[in-house]
């Protein structure tokens, strides 16, 4: 768990509604991704109830899905060519 002294400022961070539209999920799976996927960024719990989710990090899980996806589709049609 992360607290907001490790962010570089607030407006870098998103709350979990804007953040799940941010990479294309509902809140739901926003949340499915904290528990199951360990590489997904953890949340910064600020207090109680307002939970924050850095923007660079959302980016660069973001970016890390996109590339494992391009090689699967590489390999995918290496395969087909084989």
């Amino acid at each position: 768990m992360s607290t907001l002294e490790e962010t570089e400022s607030p407006a870098a961070a998103l709350r979990p509604m804007p953040a799940a539209r941010y990479i294309g999920v509902g809140k739901t799976t926003l949340w499915r991704f904290v528990k199951e996927d360990a590489d997904f960024p953890q949340p910064i719990h600020v207090t109680p109830k307002l939970v924050l989710f850095r923007v660079d990090a959302l980016d660069a899980w973001l970016a890390a899905v996109a590339a494992r996806n391009v090689a699967a589709k590489k390999k995918l049609l290496r395969d087909a060519q084989a």
